[in-house]
C-alpha cells in the first residue's frame, strides 16, 4: 500500500492503509447492520457494538441510522459489521480488524468482537476527518497492535475526578484502542473493614461496579492496585494506625515485620478483589522502600539476614496471598535491581512493572540502577562506569551496551527490559506523563513525550507484555493537560516504531482538537519549560507528601548560589509565558472540540507569568524591607505592584476554581485552592501591610 503519512489523522497509525479515490455519502447508508444469526454467545455483543456505531455516527455527523440484525442485499448501501477469520495480526487475532469504505458502503470485519470495536473507533476517526461533510473518504485499513497491554494509570489520590469525568476518560482511552486501566484507589475505595480510611469523595460500591462494567463494555480491563507496604500515607497518618509505621515519623511506610501490616493488607485486599472478581492482574506496589530496616525488629533482621531478605520475605508472602485468590501479582521492578541476587529467587509468574521516567532516546548518556540501589549510588554515565562495582558491572554491562560499538561512550536506553526478560519475567513498561518535577500548570512535555514514545517502541521491539503510562497526580497537574501524553502511549504501544513523534503530534492536533498544526503541544512544551525554570514553584520535596511552606522555599531561593542568574531570567520567562497564554486564548476560538484542555493551557501559561512576576516582587519586597536606606517612594511603588499582583491572583484563583470544578469533586477543588493560592495570597498581604506601614 502507498505511503499515506501526512494524509490522515488516524491514531494509532494503521499497519496498512490504502487511500482510495472517491467518497461515500453517508446519507446513502440505510442502516448499521450485523448478522443476527451469528453464534448466540456473540450476537448480543455484536449488537452492542452496532449500537455504539449508531451513537458514534449520530455524535460525529448528526445522522441517525437504524440498527438491523440482518445483512442487506448488495444493492443496498449500509454500514456492515461482520465476524469472520482474518489472516492478519499474528498473535493478536482478537484485536485485528479490517475497515473497508467504498462507494458501495462500509464494512467492518474482525475475527472477534473486540476487533470490531477497534474497527469502529477507526471509522469514527474517519468521520471526524470528513469535517462535517457527511461524506467519508474511501479507503481500506488492515490493522493490529504491537503489544498486548496498552494502558494508563488512574491515580485517584488527589484531584479526584467527578464520576462523569472518570467515564469520559474511559471513553477517550477506548477511542484510541487502549485496553487497560491501572486504578490506584487509596482512600477513594469504600473500605468497610476500615471505615476510617475512605475519603468523603470515595467511590461507592455501585459506582465501582458501574465503572468496571463501563470499562468492560469498551474492552478495557481494570488492574486494581493496593500498595502493600509503602506509600500508605492515607492510612498511616491516622494515629489509630501509627503502630504500623516503620518509624515514629514514617507516615508513608509500614513495618514489614509487624504482623498487623500483613493483616491490614489482607483485609483491604479482600474488599478490593471482591469488587474486581474478573480482573486478571493485581498490582501490589512494593517500590522505593528507602526506609526499610528502621524499626528495632526490622533492624535486627537486617543485621541477621540482610536488607534484601527483609524486603522479599514480606513481598513474596503478599504475592502468595494474591496468587491464592486466582490473580496474577504485578509489582514495581526497581527493588529487584536494588537487590539483584534475589532476581533468581522470585517466582516467574510475578509480572515486573519496569518504570523509567527519564530515558528519552534509544541511546543515552546515563542510566540508573533501580531507585535507591544499595549496591551503587547515583547515575551510571560514561564517566562513572569505571567506578561501578565489578559484580554489578558483570551483571548489567551487556544491557547497558547499545550493541553498535558505541559502548561505553553511549549507553542503551531502557536497559533493564532485556534483563528482566532474560530472567524469565514478563514485563510491563511504565513511562510517565506526570512525575517528580512536574508542577501545577503543565507537565514537562519537552521530554515526557519522548520518554513515552521511545519506551513504547522499545516494548514493541523487544516483546514486552505491554505499556502502562503512569500519571502521578501528587504533582497536581490537571487531568486535561496530561491527556495528550496518555494518547501518545496509545499511539506508540499500538503502532510501535512505525511513525515518529512529530507525526503523532500533527495527527493528535487534527483528531483531538480539529487543528491543522500541533500548536497546543508546542504551548505545552513552553509552559512545561517555564514551570521547570521558575523558582520555588515545586509542589513538594524529598517525600512527595512533604509540602514546605512558601516562606521556607523563598528563603532557600534567596540563599541559593544561582539566585541572581534566575532573577535575571524571570522577565524573559514571564514574556514567554504571556505569549503562550495569548496563543492559547486564540486557539480557544479556533478548536472545534475538546476546548477545555486549551482553557487549562491558557490558565497554566497565565499562572506561570504571574509566578515569574511574583518571584521578582517577593525578592524586591525582601530587599526593601531589609534596606534602611530604602525610600518611602520605593516602598509605595512596590506596594502598588503587590496590589496589582493580588488582583491578578484573585482572577487566576477564580478561573482555576471554575475549570477544576468542571472535572473535579468539590472537596478536592477546595484542597487545590489551598495548595495553589492560600500561602501566596497571605505572603503578598503580609508584605503589602509592612510596605504600606513603612511607606507612611
Amino acid at each position: 500500500m502507498s505511503d499515506t503519512k501526512g494524509l490522515h489523522t488516524f491514531i494509532p497509525e494503521p499497519k496498512r492503509l490504502e487511500m482510495r479515490s472517491g467518497n461515500l455519502p453517508l446519507e446513502n447508508c440505510r442502516c448499521v447492520a450485523f448478522d443476527g444469526g451469528c453464534e448466540p454467545s456473540l450476537c448480543d455483543e455484536v449488537r452492542r457494538i452496532a449500537e455504539f456505531a449508531h451513537s458514534a455516527i449520530a455524535e460525529e455527523t448528526g445522522l441517525s441510522m437504524a440498527v438491523e440484525s440482518s445483512i442487506p442485499g448488495p444493492s443496498q448501501t449500509a454500514i456492515v459489521l461482520e465476524l469472520k477469520p482474518l489472516e492478519i495480526g499474528a498473535g493478536h487475532t482478537d484485536e485485528s480488524y479490517v475497515l473497508d469504505i467504498s462507494p458501495d458502503g462500509v464494512t467492518l470485519s474482525a475475527s472477534a468482537p473486540r476487533g470490531l470495536f477497534y474497527a469502529l473507533q477507526t471509522f469514527r476517526q474517519a468521520l471526524r476527518q470528513s469535517n462535517g461533510r457527511r461524506a467519508v473518504q474511501c479507503l481500506r485499513i488492515e490493522d493490529w497492535p504491537e503489544v498486548r497491554i496498552r494502558g494508563m494509570q488512574l491515580d485517584l489520590k488527589y484531584q479526584m475526578p467527578t464520576f462523569d469525568y472518570l467515564l469520559k476518560i474511559v471513553d477517550l482511552l477506548s477511542q484510541y484502542k487502549m485496553n487497560y486501566v491501572l486504578i490506584e484507589y487509596e482512600n477513594k475505595f469504600p473500605f468497610e473493614s476500615h471505615p476510617l480510611l475512605p475519603s468523603p469523595v470515595a467511590l461507592s460500591k455501585q459506582e465501582i461496579n458501574q465503572l468496571i462494567g463501563y470499562c468492560a463494555e469498551r474492552y478495557i480491563e481494570v488492574m486494581p492496585m493496593l500498595h502493600c507496604v509503602n506509600w500508605l500515607e492515607y492510612i498511616l497518618t491516622h494515629e489509630e494506625y501509627a503502630h504500623l509505621r516503620e518509624g515514629p515519623e514514617a507516615i508513608h511506610q509500614a513495618c514489614p515485620t509487624n504482623p498487623g501490616t500483613m493483616e491490614l493488607f489482607r483485609e483491604l485486599y479482600a474488599e478490593i478483589v471482591a469488587a474486581h472478581d474478573d480482573c486478571t492482574y493485581f498490582h501490589i506496589g512494593a517500590d522505593e522502600l528507602h526506609d526499610i530496616g528502621v524499626c528495632p525488629e526490622c533492624k535486627a533482621k537486617v543485621e541477621r539476614e540482610g536488607r534484601a531478605r527483609l524486603y522479599f520475605d514480606y513481598v513474596l508472602a503478599v504475592c502468595d496471598h494474591v496468587r491464592q485468590s486466582g490473580k496474577r501479582p504485578v509489582m514495581w521492578a526497581d527493588m529487584v535491581l536494588n537487590e539483584p541476587e534475589y532476581a533468581d529467587k522470585i517466582p516467574r509468574d510475578i509480572v515486573m512493572m519496569y518504570w523509567d521516567y527519564w530515558t528519552d532516546a534509544p541511546k543515552v548518556q546515563q542510566v540508573i540502577l533501580g531507585s535507591s540501589a544499595a549496591t551503587h549510588k547515583g547515575p551510571i554515565t560514561p564517566q562513572t562506569i569505571s567506578s561501578v562495582p565489578r559484580e554489578i558491572y558483570e551483571r548489567f554491562a551487556e544491557y547497558w551496551d547499545p550493541g553498535d560499538g558505541s559502548f561505553p561512550n553511549e549507553l542503551a536506553g531502557f536497559p533493564y527490559l532485556g534483563y528482566y526478560q532474560d530472567k524469565g519475567f514478563e514485563v510491563l513498561c511504565a513511562p510517565s506523563i506526570q512525575c517528580s518535577g512536574d508542577n501545577y500548570s503543565c507537565t514537562r512535555y519537552w521530554f515526557h513525550l519522548e520518554n513515552i514514545s521511545e519506551f513504547c517502541k522499545k516494548a514493541a521491539k523487544e516483546g514486552g507484555l505491554g505499556v502502562v503510562n503512569t500519571n502521578w497526580v501528587i504533582h497536581r497537574v490537571p487531568w486535561e493537560v496530561t491527556l495528550p501524553g496518555v494518547i501518545c502511549s496509545a499511539e506508540f504501544s499500538w503502532s510501535g516504531p512505525q511513525i515518529e513523534l512529530g507525526d503523532f503530534e500533527r495527527k493528535f492536533a487534527g483528531d483531538y482538537w480539529g487543528l491543522g498544526a500541533p500548536t497546543p503541544i508546542d504551548i505545552m512544551r513552553t509552559i512545561g519549560t517555564c514551570t521547570t525554570e521558575l523558582p520555588f514553584t515545586r509542589v513538594c520535596r524529598g517525600s512527595p507528601f512533604d509540602y514546605p511552606p512558601l516562606t521556607e522555599k523563598l528563603e532557600a531561593f534567596e540563599q541559593s548560589e544561582n539566585r541572581d542568574e534566575v532573577l535575571a531570567s524571570l522577565p524573559g520567562l514571564r514574556e514567554k509565558a504571556l505569549a503562550a497564554a495569548q496563543e492559547a486564548a486564540a486557539l480557544e476560538k479556533e478548536v472545534t472540540r475538546n476546548r477545555l484542555s486549551i482553557q487549562f493551557l491558557r490558565l497554566g501559561a497565565e499562572v506561570n507569568a504571574h509566578k515569574a512576576s511574583q518571584a521578582l516582587c517577593f525578592h524586591q519586597c525582601g530587599q526593601l524591607l531589609n534596606a534602611p536606606s530604602a525610600s518611602g517612594e520605593e516602598k509605595a511603588e512596590c506596594a502598588g505592584w503587590l496590589e496589582e499582583l493580588l488582583e491578578q491572583l484573585g482572577s487566576l484563583r477564580a478561573e482555576t476554581e471554575r475549570l477544576l470544578s468542571l472535572v473535579t469533586s468539590a472537596i478536592e477543588v477546595e484542597e487545590e485552592m489551598q495548595r495553589r493560592w492560600v500561602q501566596e495570597e497571605a505572603l503578598m498581604k503580609d508584605y503589602l501591610a509592612k510596605l504600606t506601614a513603612e511607606a507612611h
